[in-house]
């Protein structure tokens, strides 16, 4: 509250102050009354009237003149004219305003009865309390809690009556506040009144006399409030342990020893962590061996805080506890470095551990804490924790991110010397544990790689090396797992070559890890040991894409290979990154490779379990870079079953690869004589036919032809057994084979493979015009189909083509389409029928002489051709040199035979009625030159309509309806090298 008497008159100085105020100070009444009318209500800077100032100085008339005009009015703090007057004491000028400015508060809730209270004018508050009593300020202070702070209440015994157990903002009471500055008289007056009340916390007056030591007010309240607790369960006693008040322990032993807080403390926990010595005396004997609910008993809140005193008191009664960790007093003061504490108990605590092993010793260890090391070793040396870690094992490292310790704060307080002295730690337990091993088998040589401390590893290097732990890895090899890199100079002489189970060196390790420079150093060592798979640590490097540790060992360990034969140029030939690859070739070219390297150090032309090189591994990825910088160099190898880069190509459908390789590889037959055209219509790559079109009239081992390998197994029953029946009319007449590839073939290879692979499709959609001479075609199948010669060989078989412009057919007229298509549809059907002719219902086969019997047999389709280990389906016997007689081949045969000749004369009515109606109507020109002859035909929308000339000039856009050229097809005219087609 503002000081009143601060506020003195004063007529010198900076105040402005109105003629009306100078009269009031100075109680003129006469110039009171000449200047009301003019300056009335009027204020100085403070804001305060003319009857604020004469009550301030007790000037009665002057007063009575102006209290009907400026009666309550108030300064800018709040105060009134009745406030000053009642901390001045005036008593005749509170009755002139009382009835005016009585209840009124200033800006911090006082009323005038507090400040008469509060200035202990006694005869004022008696006139206000009528009128003020039971008002609360702003933090809810009454006038009795002002008298009862002040010592005063004796004074005021009239505001007891009428302001008891009022509590302000804090639950307080005014005996509370006596209480709290030890004013028993105060207390005495209102112990009737307001005894056992209680604020938030839960404190009585007896709690707060006890915390504060005020042993007569103690006494004096016992008696009533002694039992109570506060909210969390502390008695009046364990706040009076709490600051040592032991003359106030020791009176209330007798009733509150052995209570519990609601955490589990006692009075004596409270005064053990703090020091106070007395109080562990009077206490022990009542309340020791008690734990809180962490399982603490108060010794170890002694060891914690570091109170040896305390502490000495307390280990003959409480020795031996552990809380619900495990931890043991002992244990605690070591985690914090109390040695003197450590000193004291090592005695009684000494060999116990926590719940997870560890021993005090072990904990001092961890934090570096050397003096309390030396006191325990003789104690606890050579003990393991649940890990089988001993105290040498956990100085090695720093524990300061282990989760185990995350709450020592110690830990983190250190910045400084951490490693000198775990250095001096563990230089001190070197003799007493050196060689030992934990439960994994690792030695304190291994751990002390974790934070690569070199003044530990150069210590324990000289008498731990060449140890395995149970993985059988070395430190050395824990050192590149940590990525310690300057450990290599203390082990590198007595650990370099170890191995692990796995076959793992310590550069190996290293390289996995990207640590180049370990690499480097242990490189001269360890270079050229495999691991169980054969890994070198170069294919390890490289395997993860470290390209510095590929460079380290280039020089080194290149020409070895893996478990599986792999080789760093196979496994470079199959990654985008062509730099491994290159950096290879080139070391083959100039024979670059170090002395200590194996013969097949240049890697090109090594083969691995399968027999499959670089060049191979390319192929079979894709990887065209790869396949370009290998070619000149292993172009042609074979696996042992003959395979070569070109078929792996081909069964992967990689295009480009099979552009590259096929001048070099093609027509190579694997074991079983397949070729890649074979592998590629297997696998359904009907696109790389046209590349491979000079394989096509190779046969396998089991005489069959790439057309039988495009024969999907998963057709229908009955239209597959047609279309096998065809391959296998093709199998027995070799002529008509031979007229078939030589006329067909090069123009339709991959159409027809389409063909194939949908056999139930219609071909209407396929837009492909022939230019073959009708008659020669005609007459030579006719005489194939009908021969029995068994010596018919292909030699004898020179069919003429015919380059008539007539008969090369243009589709730019819309009109003329679907005639066109039809005279393809019958031709294609003459030799490979889409089978949707063919393929009618079961009846038209039994309509047929000698075929009734097969279709009653045959309550299902009858069963496909059995299918061979490489996927093609065929007959189960080889096709050997058949000859074509008539009780050889079979009804259904004889069927097809029949179907061919009956397809031939419709097809020679049809296309000759074509030719007459439209061929003076067709353009055979080329569209773009309007000079040579249509050559191309595009794909898919199979116009014709440019030469070859012209076929660059198209932007790979058909030039009639503008769509995508996928590719393209030659047709035959007059002087084209069919083998080139």
């Amino acid at each position: 509250m503002k000081k009143i008497l601060s506020r003195s008159f004063s007529m010198d100085g900076p105040i402005s102050m109105t003629p009306l105020i100078v009269s009031a100070a100075a109680n003129d009444v006469a110039g009171v009354r000449m200047y009301l009318g003019e300056y009335v209500g009027q204020t100085d800077q403070l804001g305060r009237t003319a009857l604020m100032w004469a009550a301030m100085h007790g000037h009665k008339e002057t007063v009575e003149a102006l209290v009907s005009f400026e009666g309550g009015h108030q300064d800018n703090d709040g105060y009134t004219a009745l406030m000053y007057a009642a901390s001045k004491g005036y008593v005749d000028s509170v009755r002139q305003l009382v009835d005016v400015e009585a209840r009124m508060k200033n800006k911090d809730g006082v009323t005038a009865l507090m400040c008469a209270v509060e200035k202990q004018h006694v005869k004022v508050a008696t006139i206000l309390a009528d009128y003020e009593d039971r008002i609360q300020d702003n933090k809810g202070w009454t006038a009795l809690m002002r008298a009862a702070k002040s010592n005063s209440i004796t004074q005021f015994l009239f505001l007891v009556e009428r302001e008891h157990s009022i509590a302000d903002g804090k639950k307080w009471t005014s005996m509370m506040y006596a209480a709290s500055k030890g004013h028993l008289e105060a207390v005495e007056a209102l112990i009737f009144h307001e005894s056992m009340l209680q604020d938030y916390e839960g404190k009585t007056a007896l709690v707060i006399a006890s915390f504060l030591g005020y042993k007569a007010l103690v006494e004096r309240l016992y008696a009533t409030e002694g039992s109570i607790a506060d909210r969390l369960g502390l008695t009046p006693m364990m706040w009076a342990a709490e600051k040592g008040h032991y003359e106030i322990v020791h009176f209330m032993s007798g009733t509150q020893a052995r209570c519990q807080d609601n955490r589990g403390w006692t009075a004596l926990m409270r005064g053990a962590q703090n020091g106070f010595e007395k109080i562990v005396e009077i206490l022990a004997p009542l309340e020791s061996k008690l734990v809180d609910t962490n399982g603490f008993t108060a010794l170890m809140y002694a060891a914690i805080k570091n109170k040896p005193a305390c502490a000495k008191l307390l280990a003959p009664w409480e020795k031996g506890f552990r809380n619900t960790g495990g931890l043991t007093a002992l244990i605690m003061a070591s985690q914090f470095d109390h040695n003197n504490i450590i000193a004291l108990l090592a005695e009684h605590e000494a060999s116990m551990s926590c719940s997870n092993g560890r021993t005090a010793l072990m904990t001092a260890a961890m934090h570096g804490n050397v003096e309390g090391a030396r006191i325990l070793a003789p104690y606890e040396a050579r003990a393991r924790d649940g890990n089988g870690m001993t105290a040498l094992m956990h100085s090695v490292y720093i524990h300061a991110q282990d989760a185990r310790v995350k709450h020592d704060v110690l830990v983190e307080r250190r910045s400084e010397g951490l490693y000198e002295l775990h250095a001096e730690v563990a230089n001190y337990l070197y003799d007493l544990e050196c060689g030992m091993t934990d439960i994994r088998g690792m030695t304190a040589l291994m751990h002390s790689m974790r934070d690569k401390n070199l003044i530990i590893i150069s210590k324990l290097a000289e008498t731990e090396p060449k140890m395995k732990d149970h993985d059988e890895r070395t430190a050395l090899m824990h050192a590149a797992l940590a990525g310690a890199t300057d450990v290599v100079a203390f082990l590198s002489d007595s650990e370099a070559g170890m191995q692990d189970a796995n076959g793992y060196t310590a550069m190996i390790y290293a390289a996995q890890r990207n640590l180049h420079e370990f690499v480097k150093r242990l490189a001269p060592y360890e270079a050229g040991i495999q691991d169980k798979y054969s890994m070198t640590a170069l294919m390890w490097g490289f395997k993860l894409g470290f390209s510095q540790v590929v460079s380290h060992l280039l020089d080194y360990e290149s020409g070895y290979q893996d478990k599986r034969g792999m080789s760093l140029l196979m496994m470079a030939a199959t990654e985008t990154d062509q730099q491994v690859l290159k950096e290879l070739v080139i070391r083959h070219r100039l024979s670059l490779h170090h002395s200590k390297l194996p013969s097949s150090a240049s890697e090109v032309g090594l083969q691995d379990n399968e027999g499959q090189t670089a060049l191979m591994h390319a192929a079979l990825c894709g990887n065209e870079l790869a396949v370009q910088l290998l070619l000149p160099y292993e172009a042609g190898y074979q696996t042992p079953r003959g395979t070569t880069a070109l078929m792996l190509a081909a069964t992967r459908g990689h295009k480009k690869i099979v552009e590259l390789l096929e001048s070099k590889e093609r027509t190579m037959q694997d074991v079983n004589g397949r070729t890649a055209l074979m592998l590629a219509l297997q696998n359904k790559n009907f696109m790389l036919c046209r590349l491979l079109i000079m394989e096509i009239p190779i046969i396998d081992n089991r005489y069959l032809s790439c057309y039988e390998y495009a024969i999907d197994p998963k057709v229908p029953g009955f239209s597959n057994l047609l279309l096998a029946g065809r391959l296998r009319l093709m199998s027995l007449s070799r002529l008509s084979c031979y007229i078939f590839y030589n006329h067909i073939c090069s123009a339709f290879a991959q159409l027809i493979l389409n063909i194939l692979k949908s056999s139930c499709n219609s071909l209407a959609q396929i837009k492909l015009r022939a230019s073959t001479n009708l008659t020669i075609l005609e007459q030579q199948v006719s005489n194939a189909l009908s021969s029995t010669d068994p010596c018919l060989e292909l030699a004898m078989a020179r069919p003429e083509i015919l380059s008539d412009e007539s008969l090369l057919l243009n589709v730019m007229n819309p009109s003329d389409l679907k005639d066109l298509e039809l005279i393809f549809e019958i031709c294609s059907s003459a030799m490979f029928d889409d089978l949707d002719p063919a393929a009618q219902h079961l009846t038209q086969l039994t309509s047929i002489p000698n075929l009734v019997g097969y279709a009653e047999r045959c309550e299902e389709p009858p069963p496909l051709l059995p299918e061979t280990p490489s996927g093609v389906t065929h007959e189960s016997t080889q096709t050997k040199s058949m000859l074509l007689e008539d009780q050889e081949l079979s009804y259904s045969l004889q069927y097809h035979i029949q179907i061919v000749q009956e397809k031939l004369s419709e097809y020679t009515d049809t296309y000759n009625a074509f030719i007459y109606d439209i061929v003076p109507h067709v353009d055979t020109a080329c569209i773009i030159c309007m000079s040579w002859i249509v050559e191309c035909v595009f794909i898919p929308c199979g116009h014709a309509c440019c030469c070859h000339y012209c076929l660059e000039f198209s932007s790979h856009k058909c030039p009639v309806c503008r769509s995508d050229i996928k590719d393209f097809l030659m047709l035959p005219c007059e002087g084209t090298n069919l083998e080139e087609l």
